[in-house]
């Protein structure tokens, strides 16, 4: 499905440098509905491998901005002030350490990810990661659930990938800086 899902893009934005006539317009539209079907489609096969035949458990998924955090304790997570959901939970312990000179555990964020166990349930694996540049690409694989990567701030901790598709045997699929396999 995802590579059904690519192609019908693919196609979709090829088309934008073909020409302006209403042929090339209603293809477009077709496709930009096809793409709505099958990315639903996909969507609901993703569903299904997570949570199985129960669909009302099927949701969006969600991000720091919907309240991905859980609340699995009294106020965790919430400011006692506006009693709003923050977006990250208090108390949350690390795993695994990463740093640069590899003193604490890790020396890269991908030995890290793949010190991960492989089905974790729905504990998270909190990966700390300390101060400093990273210069690599991080991929996380689709079967390492709950990975969660913690940083000592913006601009302190960054994760820096360098691949792009202009490189030789590099697709737009593995430049992502930190990105999930699927396979």
């Amino acid at each position: 499905m995802s590579a059904a899902l690519v192609y019908q893009y693919d196609s979709w934005s090829a088309l934008k440098y073909v020409n302006d006539t209403s042929q090339v317009g209603e293809t477009m539209s077709f496709l930009d509905g096809l793409i709505h079907v099958t990315s639903n489609a996909l969507s609901m096969m993703v569903s299904y491998d997570n949570f199985g035949d129960n669909v009302a458990s099927w949701t969006y998924p969600a991000t720091e901005r919907d309240g991905f955090w859980e609340k699995t304790g009294p106020g965790l997570g919430l400011d006692p002030s506006t009693g709003l959901n923050l977006g990250f939970p208090s108390g949350l312990k690390e795993d695994v350490t990463v740093c640069k000179d590899g003193k604490c555990g890790y020396k890269t964020v991908q030995d890290a990810v793949n010190a991960a166990p492989e089905d974790n349930g729905m504990r998270k694996f909190v990966i700390k990661i300390s101060e400093g540049v990273y210069e690599e690409n991080v991929i996380v694989p689709f079967e390492k659930k709950n990975v969660v990567f913690i940083g000592d701030g913006m601009g302190k901790t960054v994760i820096t990938g360098s691949l792009n598709a202009g490189m030789p045997g590099i697709t737009t699929y593995n430049t992502a800086t930190v990105g999930e396999c699927l396979s």
